[in-house]
């Protein structure tokens, strides 16, 4: 049986996690175990994960990132994870120099600034996937690159790579990770090619 670990960002009513419900829907074969992990815990959309997926998270919550309630959820969820594994100094050093990137090009992008203390602040699996897919850009791909076992490792990039303020110093060679990647358009995969040729 084929084991198969994706990881998403968060779980929140949006087009990738809807595809992604999707694409788990149509992977219902006896032979894949399907595991999900979501990398914040949290999101609506949960309700939907199909039966014969796995959610990993030992701790979930429905609640949207856009809510008041979802928000201070949220914010425990980066606390937590900045204390969780250790190495605060890498974390901190990665928020430092991700805002002086971002100030550089002229735009502060909160969720990207935590993304890496959020990667290196999840859970950890002793099991080794098959395959390791990350589904969304930021923590999810940082993630699985840096901290997942796995066989083969895919990711899918469903943004304007450039136009959403992503750097190669801030990636620190996730990419690179890969066996595979996979842009969900023509123009996504010209914006990613322009950064990683």
């Amino acid at each position: 049986m084929k084991k198969i670990l994706f990881a998403v960002n968060t779980m929140g009513r949006a087009g990738a996690e809807t595809a992604l419900i999707e694409l788990l829907n149509a992977l219902h074969f006896p032979d894949y175990k399907l595991y999900l992990y979501v990398i914040m815990g949290q999101g609506e959309m949960i309700e939907r994960l199909p039966s014969h997926v796995k959610l990993l998270n030992k701790r979930f919550s429905s609640q949207s990132v856009l809510t008041r309630k979802g928000k201070w959820v949220m914010a425990r969820t980066i606390c937590k994870a900045f204390f969780r594994n250790g190495g605060y100094g890498r974390k901190l050093g990665s928020v430092f120099r991700n805002a002086e990137e971002m100030k550089k090009n002229g735009k502060i992008q909160a969720d990207k600034l935590l993304w890496r203390v959020l990667s290196d602040g999840g859970q950890r699996f002793q099991e080794t996937f098959d395959l390791a897919v990350a589904y969304l850009e930021g923590a999810a791909a940082y993630y699985v690159a840096e901290h997942v076992k796995a066989r083969r490792k895919a990711a899918f990039i469903h943004i304007d790579y450039t136009s959403a303020g992503y750097t190669r110093r801030m990636d620190q060679g996730c990419w690179e990770r890969f066996d595979r990647i996979f842009g969900v358009s023509y123009e996504v995969r010209e914006s990613f090619l322009s950064v990683y040729p």
